[in-house]
């Protein structure tokens, strides 16, 4: 770290609260992945809900300390638990909400809350793609005094275009956020953001003094990550942001759509809305299916890979890159149709003369 990449994260910092439409004072720290965005926002969590308990949680330790709950959506990601692990809240304590068929968190089941709580919402479903109403769960949260934690690893972005910011209507109420950098922004991996809108809360749970060190009245970058000797992430982001603007997230989305049609033109079964940058598609049994993928990544027009969607073995496209156009998403729609077609009497589950 030096001054002039204090400096620069600084307005990296100022463009996301602005691009995202946080609140000014909202803190920002650039962090390795979506895993340690998590694990700064839920520490940040931890001691503001230990606050309200009169709990000193970083001097005394979690051993004697008043119980949180955690809420969150059923189809939470494995990083959103591996913090959770990480900051002695647990993994299985979670009280999971149901969802509905697109994986939205149903919010009529959302337990009672109270100000004990941690409710962790998502933005961008990994498979999906699909949106929690943050507008209403960000209700429920200020109403119990509940801490609203997001998970918008792809999809707080959205709140950058015109046509696709009403998906995240309410993320600025949120408490904390934890967004990929190198997913829709496109900076290298080993960067990830993370906000929260009580700058004390973050602050008080990260920062370090020493003696040696010298601080001043700026922003100190390391106040608000797990790391002190780190690499100047925010200039990457500064960069990408300086030269693209927020111009190739609404592409992506757009992408998404027309390679979805482009399955369904080819007969293959595309299992979700496309409302963002997802797409799940069906290539039949995992068996037949990773044959299938195989072929298609070896054809090198695109990679689309396994998952499990409702119990069912599926397959997943994430479309990110800023530079792929529409005729991309077409040739690799075609790509995956053609690929299915050679082996289609094996997903049909039929023997090769019924096929012919």
């Amino acid at each position: 770290m030096s001054p002039v990449a204090s400096k620069i994260e600084a307005v990296a910092a100022r463009w996301i609260t602005e691009l995202l439409c946080l609140p000014r004072e909202t803190a920002v720290g650039f962090v390795t992945a979506s895993t340690t965005a998590h694990t700064a926002a839920l520490l940040g969590a931890r001691r503001a809900v230990y606050e309200k308990a009169g709990w000193d949680v970083e001097r005394r330790g979690l051993v004697g300390a008043p119980p949180i709950t955690v809420v969150a959506t059923d189809d939470l990601h494995a990083s959103v638990l591996k913090a959770l692990g990480i900051i002695g809240l647990g993994r299985d304590t979670v009280i999971r909400v149901p969802v509905d068929g697109e994986g939205r968190m149903l919010i009529g089941r959302v337990p009672p809350l109270d100000p004990s709580t941690i409710l962790i919402a998502q933005a961008g479903n990994v498979n999906s793609g699909s949106f929690d109403d943050l507008s209403a769960l960000a209700d429920l949260a200020e109403r119990s005094g509940a801490w609203l934690h997001v998970d918008g690893a792809f999809g707080a972005w959205a709140r950058t275009s015109p046509k696709y910011a009403h998906l995240v209507s309410g993320l600025e109420r949120a408490d904390s956020l934890a967004t990929s950098a190198h997913k829709l922004m496109n900076v290298p991996y080993d960067s990830a953001i993370v906000t929260c809108r009580n700058a004390a809360v973050m602050e008080g749970a990260l920062s370090i003094t020493t003696s040696y060190a010298v601080h001043s009245d700026e922003r100190e970058p390391n106040h608000f990550t797990l790391e002190g000797s780190r690499r100047a992430r925010g200039i990457d982001i500064w960069a990408v942001l300086k030269c693209l603007g927020s111009t190739g997230f609404g592409a992506c989305c757009a992408n998404a759509r027309r390679f979805a049609e482009g399955l369904a033109r080819g007969g293959v079964r595309v299992l979700n809305d496309v409302v963002y940058n997802q797409v799940l598609f069906d290539l039949g049994p995992a068996p037949e299916r990773d044959q299938l993928l195989a072929e298609i990544q070896a054809g090198g027009t695109c990679w689309v890979g396994p998952t499990v969607w409702r119990r069912a073995p599926a397959c997943r496209a994430s479309f990110c890159g800023w530079s792929t156009t529409l005729e991309d998403a077409e040739r690799s729609a075609e790509a995956v149709g053609k690929g299915r077609d050679r082996g289609s009497f094996y997903v049909a589950g039929c023997a090769p003369e019924e096929a012919q």
